[in-house]
């Protein structure tokens, strides 16, 4: 190979320059590409469990309004407002802002 790029008239520095920049940006978009399919992977991820997450709440809340006033369907609406969920979904949501 080095024969024939020699056999160019120029030594072959620009072909070889030229390969050498190809196989670089090769890397560089290989590099960007796997870079990107994990931020897919965890967008996906993220937005299961922001569904999950609202399901949770979509039941509490269906349960609410068959169940009534019953004290332990109150005590999970408090437990979804000031709990652990509620800073779960926030930092989720504030994950996936930061995804975009």
């Amino acid at each position: 190979i080095e024969s024939s790029i020699d056999d160019l008239g120029d030594g072959g520095d620009g072909i070889v320059e030229f390969l050498t920049e190809i196989r670089s940006s090769g890397r560089d978009c290989h590099t960007a590409a796997r870079e990107a399919s994990t931020l897919c992977d965890d967008t996906i991820s993220k937005a299961e469990e922001l569904v999950e997450f609202g399901g949770e709440i979509k039941a509490t809340l269906t349960g609410f309004g068959s169940e009534g006033m019953d004290a332990s369907v109150l005590e999970d609406i408090k437990d979804l407002m000031d709990g652990d969920k509620v800073r779960a979904a926030t930092a989720l949501a504030g994950e996936m802002a930061h995804l975009a």
